[in-house]
């Protein structure tokens, strides 16, 4: 048995209860919802810049010449501001070259 760290509250399951649980969840989804939005990731025009990057990547990394679970990188230098990408600003990797080119973060999905 643990204490829940946020209410006190006796709790058979790690730092927090369910509820509490719960509560920080919603906290986090919605501080990640906000920052996707802030960024431009999940825009319309995002996804259609994307799928050009991938096309004209030729649907292969442009580190290690893979073909399997492509994203697009956003260089460096637009600070994750993907509302003023433009297609040279972008380049096709894998996910593992897109870890390594993040400063060895790994990353997911499309971004």
């Amino acid at each position: 048995m643990k204490i829940c760290n946020d209410c006190g509250k006796i709790t058979p399951l790690g730092p927090r209860c369910p509820r509490c649980q719960q509560a920080r969840d919603r906290v986090d989804n919605a501080q990640r919802m906000a920052k996707t939005k802030a960024s431009g990731r999940n825009t319309a025009r995002w996804r259609k810049l994307r799928a050009a990057v991938i096309e004209r990547d030729g649907h292969r990394c442009q580190r290690c010449g893979s073909g399997h679970y492509l994203t697009v990188h956003l260089d460096a230098a637009m600070g994750g501001n993907h509302w003023h990408a433009e297609a040279g600003d972008c380049a096709t990797l894998c996910s593992s070259c897109h870890g390594q080119a993040d400063g060895g973060r790994a990353r997911g999905g499309g971004s």
